[in-house]
């Protein structure tokens, strides 16, 4: 979550820093800045290296690495800001290593006053976690600023080579609202990123969805659709449902996408009340329609219920047969006083064979 710091002259970088800065954050792969010495009015915070790698990361997984800090000067030295890193993706703590308490603290760019006494060293740990990547990647660079008390300040750097084997899309999908019984369908493209061709290992079934996949042929690299479709009945309310894929790739990483919805019946109508006023339209329709394609819904019938006769008329129309009907409800004459009934339809839908539509009739003022 971000959050918006008070502006403060004394953190602001200088043109250089922030040069420095863009370059990495435009992955510029080997900058070289001439990073200065941190230092006091009479001693320095010294760093090891300004630019380090890390470990080579699998998609999916997390790798680390250290700066060393030195206050190689006379005096304690005030660290006033570390961070924020480019990316999401990047954590940094600060940890010194000589304090016996000491359990680290996690930095996010906020102003600070740390102080760095004479002879102490410090860590600062950066975690990279390719989880939070949502696009392929197959190198990272990413950087951040130190800033000390009374110095311009250094831009900290790292690269790392991270292995993804392949990319899917899109990682989460929201169905929104689906019947019951629609057996509602869900579709994720699988493709070869930083190794060609590869076979794709996912299980045929998933908590009673079912899963295919249909490889793409005369692709350039392996190249997958895949297509999940829900159980033949799905209980009400909301749902959430991982599909995990892997490749037949030695040690290849994992990866899954996120199924989001809420089931509710299959019969759909609507509005949920018909109005009619004196000087609004004489003519409304509803809508009765079955979200299931293997659900054929009828209407048997329709009547209106608690209105006297004269007042409507109603008709039903056949939009496709076996899924969709629309009534039309037509307002002969205005009542002198508000009056209400019911639409009342009837189908052959086990869970739903009566519907009813609450109707007004209001007068003229």
């Amino acid at each position: 979550m971000s959050r918006t710091v008070p502006f403060q002259p004394w953190l602001r970088p200088p043109a250089w820093l922030l040069l420095s800065a863009l370059a990495a954050a435009c992955g510029d792969a080997d900058p070289e800045p001439p990073w200065p010495g941190l230092a006091t009015g009479v001693g320095g915070l010294q760093v090891e290296q300004a630019r380090i790698e890390l470990p080579t990361v699998t998609f999916g997984e997390a790798t680390h690495g250290v700066y060393r800090l030195h206050n190689a000067g006379q005096d304690a030295v005030m660290i006033t800001r570390i961070g924020p890193a480019n990316c999401d993706c990047t954590e940094l703590t600060l940890k010194f290593p000589e304090r016996p308490d000491d359990a680290g603290r996690h930095l996010r760019g906020l102003p600070v006053e740390i102080m760095v006494q004479p002879g102490e060293r410090a860590e600062i740990e950066v975690t990279f976690d390719t989880s939070r990547n949502r696009q392929p990647v197959s190198r990272k660079v990413d950087s951040f600023v130190l800033a000390v008390a009374d110095t311009p300040g250094m831009v900290l750097e790292y690269v790392v080579d991270v292995w993804t084997p392949f990319w899917m899309e899109p990682w989460s999908l929201d169905l929104g609202q689906i019947g019951s019984r629609q057996r509602a369908t869900a579709f994720a493209s699988v493709k070869g990123h930083d190794d060609e061709n590869f076979q794709l290992l996912v299980p045929s079934e998933v908590n009673g969805w079912s899963v295919e996949v249909h490889e793409l042929e005369g692709a350039a690299v392996s190249t997958f659709n895949v297509q999940v479709t829900a159980p033949p009945e799905l209980p009400y309310g909301t749902f959430s449902e991982e599909f995990k894929l892997r490749s037949d790739l030695p040690g290849s990483p994992e990866m899954q996408f996120v199924l989001r919805g809420t089931v509710v019946e299959d019969v759909y109508w609507s509005p949920l009340r018909l109005v009619f006023r004196p000087d609004g339209k004489t003519r409304k329709a509803a809508v009765l329609k079955s979200r299931s394609g293997n659900l054929p819904l009828h209407l048997l019938d329709l009547t209106v219920e608690g209105l006297p006769v004269g007042f409507l008329q109603i008709e039903a129309e056949t939009v496709t047969e076996g899924k969709e009907f629309r009534i039309w409800v037509d307002l002969l004459a205005v009542p002198d006083e508000r009056k209400e009934g019911t639409l009342v339809l009837l189908t052959d839908y086990v869970d739903r064979p009566r519907i009813e539509i609450p109707i007004v009739l209001l007068p003229q003022v």
